[in-house]
């Protein structure tokens, strides 16, 4: 994880200098998530952006007669290179560029005091997972468009699609009797690599800081 966020961050960090202008980005995902951003640039062309959404719930499952609660997280680190094409736009118009993005969704049992007798021993006795904590790194191409209502205010929409290499989409596991197993999660049937594939959706509101 912490190699994920040093690799976003000199991601961003190439495109600073010489940077007169910098947009505050507030998103939404396809998937109803929210997420905040900052977006520099280092001309009327190229922008380097920097965005993260954090995502957490509960779920609960039945099992014997009771359900069982869960919390489940979900965090993206997405950095973006994009090239604009109009100029005159002032950084909107159609753009495109690439993406680095790194994903983690994380299961845990909130409270197994309030279990029955008959889930614990069930638990005791298949030795079922305490946590589940899945990782993955993407890289990708994406583009979208821009536009403004004024020299500082825009919306843009952006998508994007990429995929991850097997090794960098790992899963951590704990069981019941705290053992721990740390494997690629990945499919082997038809159609288990579907799951390294990266799709990037999301629908920004900026609002833009420096000079025009």
């Amino acid at each position: 994880m912490k190699t994920a966020h040093l690799l976003c961050i000199i991601f961003l960090l190439t495109g600073i200098k010489g940077y007169t202008q910098i947009e505050l980005k507030l998103y939404a995902t396809s998937l109803g998530r929210l997420g905040a951003g900052i977006e520099h640039f280092t001309n009327e062309y190229i922008g380097f952006e920097l965005g993260s959404s954090y995502c957490k719930k509960k779920i609960s499952s039945y099992l014997i007669n009771a359900d069982i609660e869960e919390k489940e997280v979900n965090f993206h680190v997405n950095a973006m290179i994009k090239r604009y094409s109009a100029k005159k736009l002032n950084n909107a118009g159609l753009f495109y560029g690439g993406y680095i993005r790194y994903w983690m969704e994380a299961q845990s049992i909130i409270n197994e005091n309030n279990w029955t007798i008959e889930q614990k021993d069930y638990y005791t006795s298949n030795n079922r997972r305490r946590t589940l904590r899945n990782h993955k790194i993407s890289l990708g191409g994406l583009m979208g468009y821009k536009t403004q209502f004024s020299s500082k205010l825009s919306l843009a929409v952006t998508a994007g699609l990429g995929s991850s290499i097997p090794s960098s989409y790992w899963s951590k596991v704990t069981y019941y009797d705290y053992s721990i197993n740390t494997s690629s999660p990945i499919n082997t049937a038809l159609f288990g690599n579907l799951e390294l594939i990266s799709v990037l959706c999301q629908v920004s509101v900026n609002y833009r800081f420096g000079k025009i």
